[in-house]
């Protein structure tokens, strides 16, 4: 009898050659009851305690789960977690301090779950598919969606508003990309020997 103990697994899908943990989709609407519950709905791994470099040596998105034994395992070790945007089906926009937080102020973003960052910034999360962007909304406002991640468990990080994960806005998208074709268009402009 073999009495050794089995680990779960998760249901695995290859897309565009990256390993994704996909247990069930996310449900942009469920509003958890704790951190935990929050945990399970997204993709995460560890990273090293205080800062943002995931413990995993190689590419960090082929370490990914959103088994709730393997993430309260990462916690016992000590491990702080982050997520991964794509993997999660979330874009997140990083306010950077108080810059950040005044051109937020001039733009339309719906509330939506937030958590603190360590240097008094934000990140707002929203349910959708983007780049990764730095500054490409405005002065010291990012993006972090597809191959990119956030802290989400750490020192600093504190959840501020544990509303429901929104839709991300319609303009979001399309004006990182309208930005991206400028640079593309002014470089293709130029008139080289």
């Amino acid at each position: 009898v073999n009495r050794q103990r089995e680990r779960p697994r998760l249901r695995v899908i290859v897309q565009n050659h990256f390993r994704v943990s996909c247990p069930r989709p996310v449900n942009v609407f469920f509003k958890p009851p704790d951190k935990k519950a929050q945990a399970t709905m997204w993709t995460m791994f560890p990273i090293k305690p205080g800062t943002k470099v995931p413990v995993f040596s190689g590419d960090w998105r082929l370490h990914g789960s959103s088994d709730p034994d393997q993430i309260e395992a990462w916690r016992d070790a000590g491990y702080d977690l982050a997520i991964d945007c794509e993997a999660s089906g979330l874009l997140v926009i990083d306010l950077d301090g108080e810059t950040g937080l005044a051109t937020a102020a001039t733009m339309d973003l719906p509330e939506t779950y937030t958590v603190q960052t360590p240097r008094g910034g934000r990140h707002l999360y929203y349910a959708g598919v983007g780049p990764s962007s730095v500054q490409k909304l405005g002065p010291k406002v990012d993006s972090r969606g597809t191959g990119g991640y956030v802290v989400w468990e750490g020192p600093g990080y504190e959840q501020i508003n544990g509303d429901a994960v929104l839709a991300v806005p319609d303009w979001i998208v399309p004006a990182l990309n309208i930005r991206k074709d400028r640079k593309t268009a002014a470089v293709n402009e130029m008139d080289l020997p």
